[in-house]
């Protein structure tokens, strides 16, 4: 029996209403599928379909398969596999480090292709480097994670992301006896269309939505003892295509101690921009629309400056937005930064543009630091941000409402009241914060043994 549903509105802040359901322009917003040429078109359809037809006999075996499965070990000596794309030691802590926090967790395993920065009940497991070489990272990760459920014998296992990652972790989980949780860090995006609006290298170039892939995706989804997702909006969504699964929006977390209110908020440094945004370079985080908000400000006598921390292959074509609209000098590209909090408190609000987000660590961060925060009511931002309150929401991919939005917070004046609101919130999202919630879903693993 499964666990009983989470509250959907756990750590999460009234918001606006918006429209979620399945299909919904509100998850479709901006997001640009890549358009292939004819043969790529094809190819990816056909891989497309393929992969639709190996899910249909995944989901099918792993119904068969499975059977009672072990009774979860007892507090303090759980132990869990994870199986991601964990591309970095931050993507690593961002979501491992609360959870290997708790106290019911003996040891985590993840399947990285190196050794990063050690943490708390963390370990990392890498595969051999022939087969990584021979088959590439996916496909040795998949290989490792259908071994370790049998030689780890871990309690839960964890995919992260639908595609591929989630049917490895769901087929492995279902074989080794074990519970499985989906972590959808991508939210409804990963779904939609079969993956057309992700930023999966595959399904985002299949040229057009295939409801069946999408129909397929929840079914396996819904096999999964436990669905986590980064916030309430994305919850939401999945109620709403049908998943009977529970749900549990947790969100990642970042480490409090690396960002204070410090002259941020207080006023005690000198601000050099008026807007700061962290993100990567890419066309879903539609920086542009940024660019186009400063240009429109000083056509009607506000002259802003911003600063765009971060890179990516977007640089180029942003570089050109820049100097069409006369802003190289208003507008500063600066590029991968490691201190991110030396300008955040250099900065008076911080600005999210994205067409589709989950919960931004970005945004966190910047609350942290005691920065409002002026963001689209796009994805779970708005379990962050509660307008008029701690920052102020707009309608995403709209240039128009992002200028009100601006002109809005500039209108405060004084803002280290609401930025003091701002890291309060926050505070939620923290390591610290988010280890109670990690320990009640881990209690609920253990009463569904009894249920």
């Amino acid at each position: 029996m499964k666990p009983r549903e989470a509250d959907s509105n756990r750590g999460a802040a009234t918001s606006p209403g918006t429209d979620q359901t399945p299909g919904s322009i509100f998850w479709r917003e901006g997001v640009t599928p890549v358009p292939p040429g004819t043969a790529t078109q094809f190819i990816t359809r056909l891989v497309g379909r393929l992969y639709l037809v190996a899910s249909q006999w995944t989901e099918r075996l792993t119904a068969r398969v499975r059977g009672p499965a072990r009774p979860v070990r007892p507090a303090g000596s759980m132990r869990i596999l994870a199986v991601g794309p964990f591309y970095s030691e931050n993507w690593v802590a961002a979501h491992l480090h609360a959870l290997g926090r708790t106290p019911e967790v003996q040891a985590i395993t993840v399947i990285t292709p190196e050794a990063y920065r050690p943490l708390p009940g963390v370990r990392y497991h890498i595969p051999p480097a022939w087969l990584r070489r021979l088959c590439g990272m996916s496909v040795a990760r998949a290989c490792s994670a259908l071994r370790l459920v049998f030689s780890e014998r871990p309690d839960v296992v964890i995919g992260y992301h639908a595609p591929w990652n989630g049917v490895v972790s769901l087929l492995a989980g279902r074989l080794g006896k074990c519970r499985t949780a989906y972590f959808s860090v991508g939210g409804p995006a990963e779904i939609i269309g079969g993956g057309l609006y992700s930023e999966h290298a595959l399904f985002r170039r299949i040229g057009k939505e295939i409801p069946d892939l999408e129909r397929r995706f929840l079914a396996l989804i819904d096999r999964f003892d436990s669905i986590i997702t980064m916030g309430s909006g994305s919850a939401q969504w999945f109620r709403s295509a049908g998943i009977s699964a529970s749900i549990w929006p947790m969100g990642a977390s970042v480490d409090g101690s690396a960002f204070s209110l410090n002259s941020a908020s207080t006023g005690g440094t000198e601000k050099t921009w008026d807007f700061v945004t962290v993100a990567r370079l890419a066309p879903i985080k539609r920086l542009d629309l940024l660019i186009r908000a400063v240009a429109e400000l000083r056509d009607q006598g506000e002259a802003r400056k911003a600063v765009i921390v971060g890179d990516g292959a977007d640089r180029s074509r942003l570089e050109t937005l820049l100097e069409e609209t006369r802003l190289a000098g208003s507008v500063e590209l600066a590029g991968f930064q490691s201190n991110v909090e030396s300008w955040l408190e250099r900065s008076r609000l911080f600005v999210m543009t994205s067409a589709s987000e989950g919960l931004p660590l970005a945004i966190i961060e910047a609350m942290l630091c005691g920065l409002p925060v002026v963001a689209p009511a796009v994805g779970d931002i708005p379990d962050l941000i509660v307008d008029g309150r701690n920052g102020f929401l707009f309608e995403p991919g709209d240039v128009g409402s992002c200028v009100e939005a601006l002109r809005r917070a500039q209108a405060v004046g004084d803002t280290g009241a609401m930025g003091r609101i701002a890291r309060e919130h926050a505070l939620a999202y923290t390591i610290e914060g988010r280890v109670p919630l990690w320990s009640e879903w881990l209690a609920s693993q253990r009463v569904a043994d009894t249920a």
